[in-house]
């Protein structure tokens, strides 16, 4: 084997660059970007019925709106992923993990050896 075999194809910094270019294309696929158009051309055209508003105007209050709303989806993301309202029911991971999590509890709770059960469980004379 050659230095230049043992070398890894990326290096750690590119590696880093390009999971988070990965991660960002997913994340944008998960937007609908033609929606979120179509809402501020909306909104702009809606504004721009207004007396005393112009195109531009009514352009710039639509971007701005949006982006407000869009400044405040991390926020509210985070909350959205720690919720422990969604129902996590029929989900194969989640169960593992629950079991998991009892059978470790179970383990904990359980005493080293079944003397000290047996003298626990005696009633007080």
């Amino acid at each position: 084997m050659t230095v230049a075999d043992s070398q890894p194809p990326l290096a750690a910094e590119q590696a880093a660059t390009l999971l988070d270019r990965l991660v960002y294309e997913q994340v944008l696929a998960c937007i609908d970007l033609d929606e979120l158009y179509r809402l501020e051309q909306s909104i702009a055209l809606l504004a721009g019925e207004l007396d005393g508003i112009g195109e531009k105007q009514a352009t710039e209050l639509a971007r701005a709106m949006l982006d407000g709303a869009l400044a405040r989806l991390p926020g509210d993301v985070r909350r959205y992923l720690r919720a422990e309202w969604i129902d996590l029911t029929d989900c194969p991971l989640c169960e593992e993990e629950a079991a998991e999590d009892k059978a470790a509890e179970a383990a904990e709770a359980k005493p080293a050896d079944d003397k000290s059960a047996r003298r626990r469980a005696r009633p007080a004379r």
